[in-house]
C-alpha cells in the first residue's frame, strides 16, 4: 500500500461472504503498516486484525493491550466501566 494511497469503508454488520474479504484486505493492509480504526461488537474478530487494542469508555481511552497479551476479563471489566 503506497504512501499517497488512502482508502477507507465502513461495513455494519456485512454477509459472511463480505466480512471475509474484508478482514483478508484488512489484514494485507494490517502487514504493509496501514494504520486503520477497527470498531467491532466482536472481540474475537477484533484481536485477529489488530496488533494494538484499546477500550474507550465515556470518552476516554482506559485501557491499551496487545493482542496475545488480552484478558477477556479485563477487557470486559474496562467496557463494563468498572
Amino acid at each position: 500500500m503506497s504512501k499517497s494511497k488512502k482508502l477507507g469503508f465502513i461495513a455494519a454488520m456485512p454477509i459472511p461472504q463480505v466480512l471475509r474479504h474484508i478482514n483478508n484486505f484488512t489484514l494485507a493492509a494490517r502487514n504493509k503498516g496501514a494504520a486503520m480504526l477497527l470498531l467491532s461488537e466482536d472481540l474475537d474478530e477484533i484481536l485477529e486484525l489488530s496488533d494494538r487494542f484499546y477500550v474507550i469508555s465515556t470518552g476516554r481511552l482506559v485501557y491499551e493491550t496487545t493482542p496475545e497479551q488480552t484478558n477477556m476479563n479485563v477487557i470486559g471489566q474496562y467496557m463494563a466501566g468498572h
